[in-house]
């Protein structure tokens, strides 16, 4: 979904924190078993955290025959701490213990994009409510067991590629262009080459841009790999130890209806103009997508927790995402609608919700909710980097 659809959210925005909510109430931060930690917390030399446990108010006994004052709404209580490998603004580091890794939004920013007035970063987090990291993430997504994070500085593009449990996190690369494959991902340098991870964190071959110059010319000089806006090759799939890629952009000019297809053997890494024997020389490029009217008219769109593998389908509202269950039983009302990372709203059975708070409208605080208990996971409020 476009991010557009975050503005969207944060212009409309809701009145109450009520209407935001949806069927998704949150529970008792109590139920957390953590500290929790304000955004003010102060922290040690060299970026490591300072935990300062919340202290325990005991409220006084109010005079018999007084006059009860009206309480002010209170703002929505932060309920997260740090991780033992919280890494701040540094690279992300490889760690097992994490369990899972999930964002959560900790900035709402102007983007740096014009088609985007207002967009959120990033940061990681794990299901226990710790913060792994700042939010310095433009771009998040879950394909096939590898987490992309994708972060700019200073008009550059910088692409890290993990486990998505965090387990092993490859060198952060300077890389745009990103294809995802079962057991594979490839990235592209500025260049135009490109580079094959499998799914242990292994660069094991690359394929520099001049081989491919005798048969789609020098287009790298102003056009990427699956670029839609200039005339440039693309990834079009994969069988086996062969990648595909067709452009229809070749000589000079281009031919729409003829693309010119090229070979990429992983085991050699060597492209060829013809397929090997046993494979076919094209590839339907049909993405499609599973969908099913459901019981209030809505059409779903099915989606699957990437860490669980359960199925759900996701029907688009005005002011977000309905989430129903796979026999389209409605399970939230309100969906934060931010999923660009990942095809799914759900990661290891949570939700994220992006709710206002109760005594501003257009503040607003994020939460991840277990959707089997309610109970609120993570509650987190961005910071607004806008006029």
């Amino acid at each position: 979904m476009s991010l557009l659809f975050v503005c969207a959210l944060l212009l409309t925005g809701c009145s109450s924190g009520e209407e935001a909510a949806g069927s998704i109430p949150p529970a008792p931060i109590a139920a957390i078993p953590t500290e929790t930690v304000q955004p003010s917390s102060p922290k040690l030399e060299g970026g490591d955290p300072v935990l300062t446990p919340s202290e325990d108010t005991e409220l006084p006994m109010a005079d018999v025959g007084a006059e009860t004052p009206t309480p002010e709404p209170a703002a929505a209580e932060e309920t997260w701490t740090y991780c033992d490998h919280f890494c701040g603004s540094g690279p992300l580091q490889a760690w097992a213990g994490y369990g899972a890794l999930l964002p959560y939004v900790g900035v709402i920013t102007q983007a740096q994009r014009a088609y985007e007035p207002y967009t959120p970063l990033y940061g990681l987090c794990t299901p226990r409510g710790e913060l792994v990291t700042d939010p310095i993430y433009w771009d998040i997504y879950y394909e096939h067991g590898f987490l992309v994070l994708v972060r700019y500085e200073d008009g550059a593009v910088y692409t890290t590629v993990a486990a998505q449990d965090g387990s092993w996190v490859a060198q952060e690369v300077p890389y745009g262009y990103c294809k995802v494959f079962e057991d594979l991902v490839v990235l592209q340098d500025d260049d135009g080459c490109l580079y094959c991870w499998n799914g242990e964190g292994q660069q094991f071959v690359s394929f520099p841009a001049d081989v491919f110059t005798p048969w789609y010319g020098n287009v790298f000089d102003n056009a990427s790999w699956g670029a839609v806006w200039v005339p440039g090759p693309r990834i079009a799939g994969r069988q086996d130890r062969i990648l595909y890629a067709a452009s229809t952009f070749y000589q000079g000019e281009a031919h729409e209806e003829n693309p010119l297809w090229l070979y990429l053997d992983l085991d050699t890494g060597t492209v060829l103009s013809t397929p090997p024997e046993g494979y076919p020389a094209t590839l339907e490029d049909i993405a499609g997508e599973d969908y099913k009217e459901l019981p209030d008219g809505e059409v779903g769109f099915a989606c699957t927790d990437p860490f669980t593998g359960t199925r759900y389908y996701k029907a688009y509202v005005e002011m977000g995402i309905r989430l129903y269950d796979a026999d389209g039983n409605l399970l939230s009302d309100q969906v934060y609608p931010a999923v660009s990372w990942c095809s799914s709203p759900v990661l290891g059975g949570l939700t994220a919700v992006l709710s206002p708070f109760a005594t501003d409208p257009y503040d607003y605080v994020f939460d991840w909710v277990d959707l089997s208990t309610g109970a609120v996971i993570l509650r987190y409020p961005p910071e607004r980097q806008y006029q």
